[in-house]
């Protein structure tokens, strides 16, 4: 399964949910449509251009989810 989503903890969500949909009888392939079709709110590791240089724009609400932004830049 490829996805598109940055950072450590989004990578953790997903395999928690696809953990729980296999759980309940949901199936792979399904589960790669909806992960396919998500897409995160505006701010939560967005990306794009400006001036023709990369952006990632990131909310960060405590100190934690700071500097996982911080770790996941770095990477």
């Amino acid at each position: 399964m490829n996805v598109n989503y940055r950072g450590f903890y989004n990578i953790y969500n997903i395999l928690a949910s696809f953990a729980v949909y296999e759980s309940i009888g949901g199936t792979f392939e399904d589960a790669v449509k909806s992960f396919d079709a998500y897409k995160p709110q505006l701010g939560r590791m967005e990306a794009f251009n400006v001036c023709g240089k990369p952006v990632i724009l990131n909310l960060a609400k405590n100190p934690a989810g700071f500097n996982q932004a911080i770790s996941t830049v770095c990477e």
